[in-house]
């Protein structure tokens, strides 16, 4: 067995399988599947808590490589075929706070790989066909109350909060910074397109977090 996941190699084959997901958890299902009919040797546990004191969970944990992947599945409505069966994606709103526990992940997984021997990396990934993710921001973005949070166009690193003056309707529940230690450069990537109707594209964003100590 290879001592690295290509995680892109991987997204490939989940396309080439199923190119649409009508949730999250499904897509966590059938990322697992993948891997263990690719990999038969490869141990895999959902939903794995890393501290034995601590309520945390990590999506998917392969011991065998000592990957942790967070995964994150958010869409726009669309209502398609597909081999015969009728997927009817929800809309997610709130991109914003989505982003906010994206980045959320990263420092999770950042933790991890730096207090867990057994874990030497991670990965966050984030499936969407909602174009604002990644598309250009406008010229005024930096104004946004979620600009340190953007998923396109920006390098992650240091203290990402909420500009001042944020709604608190809106941050509730993720008023805390993030501090990061790592930087990180947004790189979305094709996924599947399902059709011609608005939204049918998927792209897919996958983030490596490491040791900072061991590069």
């Amino acid at each position: 067995m290879t001592t690295e996941l290509d995680i892109h190699m991987l997204m490939k084959s989940l396309a080439d399988r199923r190119p649409i997901f009508r949730s999250e958890n499904e897509f966590q299902l059938t990322l697992e599947e993948l891997i263990y009919e690719t990999f038969p040797e490869c141990e895999t546990e959902l939903e794995y808590q890393p501290f034995s004191n601590e309520n945390m969970r990590i999506d998917l944990w392969l011991p065998s490589y000592g990957t942790a992947i967070e995964l994150k599945h958010a869409t726009q409505k669309l209502n398609v075929p597909y081999k015969g069966r009728r997927f009817a994606l929800k809309e997610h709103s709130a991109q914003d706070t989505r982003c906010y526990d994206f980045v959320k992940d990263i420092r999770r997984l950042e933790r991890l790989v730096d207090e867990c021997p057994d874990v030497n990396r991670g990965l966050a990934v984030f499936l969407t066909n909602d174009a604002s993710y990644w598309s250009p921001p406008a010229p005024n973005w930096r104004n946004a109350q979620d600009a340190a949070f953007r998923l396109h166009g920006v390098t992650l690193s240091g203290t990402r909060g909420w500009r001042e003056g944020s709604g608190e309707k809106t941050i509730k529940g993720r008023e805390a910074p993030i501090v990061l230690n790592g930087s990180y450069k947004p790189d979305w990537r094709p996924y599947s397109k399902v059709g011609d109707e608005k939204y049918s594209r998927f792209q897919y964003l996958a983030v490596e977090i490491r040791n900072q100590d061991a590069k």
